[in-house]
């Protein structure tokens, strides 16, 4: 889930800077983070919810596929 946009472009465009590993390593820390969140149900997030878990508009994979 990206929440906002990230600046600038791809490393792999041009020479990278000096201090890339740092960046690459923080960065993976960051997804790794991510990734650990818990999310009921499949779809887009609902954000007009005052639950403390993420849930998604779908409860099943198979009607989010249908829909």
């Amino acid at each position: 889930m990206l929440t906002t946009a990230i600046a600038g472009r791809a490393i792999g465009y041009s020479d990278p800077p000096a201090n890339v590993a740092p960046i690459l390593y923080q960065a993976g820390r960051e997804l790794a983070l991510i990734n650990q969140m818990q999310v009921q149900g499949y779809g887009w997030i609902k954000r007009d919810t005052s639950e403390l878990r993420l849930e998604a508009e779908y409860p099943q994979l198979s009607v989010w596929l249908i829909d």
